[in-house]
């Protein structure tokens, strides 16, 4: 582990931080706006933040710090899957001057690996970068089993069950 992840803090977010989760869904969604076709508005912004899924009690917003400094977030919430609901890895980004220092590794290790109940990874297919992030996550950390899962109505992802028993 870098020195950088051994000073990451993911700090559970409060209706305080809501303000600060929206900007950074901006830069999010600004940086995969060159495979995603997303337009900004007339005000130049991405329709990026969902207020509402973050006042859900069953989802989860954490901001990532290194220090005192802000470095990105996570977003972990409850889905319906043909299976029952699961723990979705849903959103994680770090800012560019945080990358290569094993920040994301790092969160997935400390927020799924002895979490106690199966995972549900979606990633969306043209996210070159974020798709081999994962293979590498899976590849690296001691899961106990990943399994693809296909969803006909949600064809812009690849889906991984992680950690999920009675196999499939």
């Amino acid at each position: 582990m870098s020195n950088t992840a051994s000073l990451l803090r993911l700090v559970p977010a409060t209706v305080a931080d809501e303000a600060t989760l929206s900007n950074l869904f901006q830069l999010y969604f600004h940086d995969f706006s060159d495979w995603s076709g997303e337009d900004v508005d007339e005000q130049g912004l991405f329709d990026a933040w969902d207020a509402e899924a973050f006042a859900d009690p069953d989802n989860a917003a954490y901001l990532l710090r290194v220090g005192e400094r802000l470095a990105g977030f996570l977003i972990v919430e409850q889905v319906e899957t043909p299976r029952g609901p699961m723990t979705e890895f849903a959103d994680l980004f770090i800012l560019r001057k945080y990358r290569r220092a094993g920040l994301a590794l790092e969160v997935v290790r400390r927020v799924m690996l002895g979490a106690g109940h199966p995972w549900l990874v979606a990633v969306f297919r043209e996210d070159v970068k974020a798709l081999a992030f994962w293979k590498s996550a899976f590849e690296r950390l001691p899961f106990g089993a990943v399994r693809r899962v296909e969803d006909p109505e949600r064809p812009q992802f690849f889906f991984y069950a992680v950690n999920e028993s009675g196999g499939g």
